[in-house]
């Protein structure tokens, strides 16, 4: 299988687990937007965390010239992680007091996060042979584990501050669009 046809079938699961469900106000006025606040917030935050997804397995896929069967069964592991982003944000959106559902949220983005790190270590166990971009996505690796480990905080704490947890779901996405983010070379 080429890379290319691996990379279309990520790209159109993606895109298509990215409409997610978005429900217009029952009334037209300040009252019902604020009404579905939430839920468009949920959306917003999981948008983005599915397009930064996006954005970096087609920089980590680019150079993939063996699509083997682990490469493949880890992809197909971090594509049905991704899957369940609408659920939990639809969840979150729903219920944005209750600390289970945020920590439900925080839970799949660590499986997500979990699952990118798993198919990065896939792909560079193939034989590289630029040692600038072993370098480089060693260093993304050790990121996106510190990204990981602290979405598996937000978990916990949402018992303790949800404020805290909602902090963490905001500023791990914030790194990840900022120029030149955490001081990583890109090769």
């Amino acid at each position: 299988m080429s890379t290319a046809r691996l990379q279309a079938f990520s790209d159109a699961v993606i895109i298509t687990i990215m409409v997610l469900e978005l429900k217009a106000p029952n009334e037209p006025s300040l009252r019902g937007l604020l009404a579905v606040a939430p839920g468009f917030l949920s959306y917003v935050l999981s948008f983005v965390a599915l397009t930064l997804m996006w954005v970096g397995h087609h920089y980590l896929l680019h150079p993939v010239r063996l699509v083997d069967r682990p490469l493949l069964w880890a992809n197909s592991n971090l594509l049905f992680w991704m899957s369940l982003v609408p659920f939990a944000a639809a969840y979150l959106g729903h219920n944005p007091a209750e600390p289970f559902a945020v920590a439900l949220y925080s839970v799949v983005l660590v499986c997500d996060m979990g699952s990118f790190a798993l198919l990065r270590h896939v792909v560079f166990r193939q034989p590289v042979h630029n040692q600038d971009r072993s370098r480089y996505h060693a260093a993304v690796q050790r990121q996106n584990l510190i990204a990981t480990a602290v979405y598996l905080l937000a978990a916990p704490l949402a018992y303790v501050s949800l404020y805290l947890s909602y902090a963490i779901l905001v500023v791990i996405p914030l790194f990840y669009i900022m120029p030149g983010y955490w001081r990583v070379k890109r090769h």
